[in-house]
């Protein structure tokens, strides 16, 4: 939404004065998967959910030019480096997957491989959540990877690298709009798990068009600019934890 939690105040108020309708796109809302999974949680298809782990890692930063070459390399263009660009969708997630807030975080940044970056290329940030669940989210500028994982008391279900869904749960079949699922015990993996184009208008999860759908039904949009207030100040405290350990570059 905004580089600091103070500039979101300061976008809040404007669209408070105009009398405006605002709304935060958050790209991983669109992939049906994940409606899936929110209902697994709340249906309790993974026991109690333990644990919440997402990494978003690509080696794109190794081949940016720095500052004044390319706007992601300064950090007062961005407010930070890999973890306010990348780790905040999955922050969201997180917090929309588990109905739970953020109130304690520790983390740790570096600029491992980019130095030609001003920001963090390599971010570890953990979480303790409202209702007990741990949390664990990874970005990096300089390596490859993309996960997340929800593991519980009585099941676990990973998303990896937007294609492949590996599920083991012993709470019975579970018929959802993406995943139909034994729940036998049994080990099941699925490919081609892709998520939708973001410009698909038919998909009736992607942002844009739920946005559209609120405003013409007079609703609050799906995020609202308050709750990516929330995520800002939850970013901000990361970078705040990263910053106060000795000899760390955040």
């Amino acid at each position: 939404m905004a580089r600091t939690a103070a500039e979101c105040d300061a976008i809040l108020a404007a669209q408070r004065r105009a009398g405006r309708t605002l709304g935060v796109y958050m790209n991983l809302l669109d992939h049906p998967l994940f409606r899936d999974m929110r209902r697994m949680v709340a249906e309790g298809k993974l026991g109690a959910v333990a644990l919440y782990s997402a990494r978003l890692a690509h080696r794109g930063g190794l081949n940016w030019g720095g500052v004044g070459q390319n706007w992601r390399a300064s950090r007062s263009s961005t407010g930070g480096g890999s973890f306010i660009q990348l780790g905040v969708h999955y922050q969201h997630l997180m917090r929309w997957l588990l109905g739970q807030d953020a109130t304690v975080v520790q983390a740790m940044s570096a600029n491992f491989a980019c130095h030609q970056l001003e920001g963090d290329d390599l971010m570890l940030a953990q979480y303790r959540l409202s209702k007990g669940s741990l949390g664990e989210i990874q970005t990096s500028w300089c390596c490859l990877e993309e996960h997340v994982s929800l593991l519980g008391t009585k099941g676990s279900i990973h998303y990896r690298d937007n294609q492949v869904v590996e599920y083991t749960a012993e709470t019975g079949p579970f018929d959802g709009e993406f995943l139909h699922l034994k729940g036998d015990g049994s080990y099941e993996r699925f490919e081609n798990a892709l998520a939708p184009a973001w410009d698909d208008a038919a998909n009736p999860y992607n942002q844009h068009r739920r946005f559209c759908e609120a405003l013409q039904a007079g609703t609050q949009p799906e995020v609202t600019g308050e709750d990516a207030r929330e995520d800002m100040r939850i970013v901000g405290a990361c970078y705040q934890a990263a910053q106060s350990l000795k000899g760390e570059n955040a």
